[in-house]
C-alpha cells in the first residue's frame, strides 16, 4: 500500500521546484533560492500539522526536509544539464 504522506512530500518537492523556477524566471536572485525553498517547506509543513496526524515537531521537520530537498533537486538537475550540455 502507498503511504500518503510519502506521496504528498513528493508532490510537495515537485511543486516547490516548480514555484522556484517561475520566481528565477521572474528574476529572483540565485543566492535566494534556497532561503524561498526552505520557506516554502515550512509554508506546506502548516498544511501537515493542521490536515493531517502529525505533532509541531513533526511538521516543521518534514518541511525543513521538503525545502531541502526541493533545493536540491532543482540545482542538482540543472548542473546534471549543464554538464551534458557542455559534453555534446
Amino acid at each position: 500500500m502507498i503511504d500518503l504522506e510519502i506521496v504528498s512530500g513528493v508532490s510537495a518537492i515537485a511543486l516547490i521546484i516548480g514555484l522556484l523556477e517561475i520566481a528565477q524566471r521572474a528574476g529572483l536572485n540565485k543566492k535566494y533560492v534556497p532561503f524561498v525553498s526552505l520557506a516554502l517547506g515550512l509554508l506546506t509543513s502548516i498544511g501537515y500539522f493542521y490536515f493531517g496526524n502529525t505533532t509541531w515537531f513533526e511538521a516543521i521537520i518534514t518541511g525543513i526536509m521538503i525545502g531541502l530537498c526541493a533545493t536540491g533537486v532543482c540545482f542538482g538537475g540543472r548542473e546534471m544539464v549543464d554538464a551534458f550540455r557542455k559534453q555534446y
